[in-house]
């Protein structure tokens, strides 16, 4: 008679394991406790510091708030920067990682594309930020929203404008998924310490949990870790591709930078790489190198 409250308890505690790890996963907010015991601190605090600071400058700049409806019917927040120095027919769309905000990884970089006479465009991802939604789709529902955002982008520029997409860890997985899939107004793909799939980031090393997560989601969130992978896209794509990443990347492996490159089909691609960089880290260490490889492409790739 013992076995059975045993066994139920048993239940009771996997059950609530489960679903406190999908949350932390998954969900856009995470209990305290989650957060204090699994997020680790995987930067100095100079960098988060220096980026705390260029998201409030960013937040400073002047911008026009925009929205848009995705197709699964939740309201996406944007925002767009306009420089003073061009004519609103080039645009950089900047793309941010997992659980961030519009500011929280283009702050570093709205500076240099505004003075070279390039709009900003940045915006909250679905379930992040001031956007609605639940579910983080680790590119499967933010590779769809950024499509929508491009035609928004050609509908509030013309349709001659050019679009830069610079994406960071999550958002550059999400560039990478619609390569092959953009607009010719699309110019340059960059993508920063981006992933292959998400199958290659959520405890890879633990393929039971990895596993049972997966099924959850499929049952909770509508889509599979498979679906988010990007390797056939970059295998399928023709525009210039930009992948930044350093060497000291724990979160998101080098490794899994050069097997997108060495897969890559485009017919100009460059796997930058910076020594001793963490996870979106390149342009904080070596910001001249950074900085030079972009003008480079952007010199290329956009007329003028």
């Amino acid at each position: 008679m013992a076995k059975k409250p045993i066994i139920t308890m048993a239940g009771t505690a996997f059950a609530l394991l489960s679903a406190g790890l999908y949350r932390y996963v998954f969900y856009r907010t995470r209990s305290r406790l989650s957060e204090k015991l699994l997020t680790p601190s995987t930067h100095s605090e100079e960098f988060y510091q220096s980026r705390r600071e260029a998201s409030a400058r960013m937040e400073e700049l002047p911008h026009d708030n925009v929205h848009i409806r995705s197709s699964r019917g939740q309201r996406l927040d944007g925002w767009y920067y306009a420089s003073s120095n061009g004519n609103g027919k080039k645009v950089c769309y900047m793309v941010h990682g997992y659980r961030g905000n519009h500011t929280s990884n283009a702050g570093p970089y709205v500076r240099y594309y505004l003075d070279q006479g390039i709009d900003v465009f940045s915006e909250d991802h679905v379930a992040c930020g001031t956007s609605e939604g639940r579910f983080i789709g680790y590119d499967y529902f933010e590779s769809a929203d950024c499509l929508q955002w491009i035609e928004f982008l050609r509908s509030r520029c013309g349709e001659d404008v050019e679009i830069i997409l610079h994406g960071f860890s999550l958002g550059g997985a999400t560039v990478l998924k619609i390569c092959d899939q953009c607009p010719d107004n699309v110019r340059l793909i960059i993508s920063d310490s981006g992933f292959a799939s998400a199958e290659d980031v959520i405890v890879p090393n633990l393929q039971p949990v990895q596993k049972w997560l997966d099924l959850m989601n499929r049952v909770i969130a509508g889509y599979r870790l498979k679906d988010t992978d990007v390797r056939s896209h970059v295998a399928n794509t023709l525009l210039p591709v930009l992948f930044m990443h350093g060497t000291e990347d724990e979160t998101v492996p080098l490794t899994q930078a050069e097997e997108l490159y060495s897969i890559c089909s485009s017919p100009d691609k460059h796997l930058f790489t910076v020594f001793g960089a963490r996870h979106v880290e390149a342009e904080y260490v070596d910001p001249d190198g950074y900085y030079g490889i972009l003008d480079e492409y952007i010199g290329k790739y956009l007329e003028n």
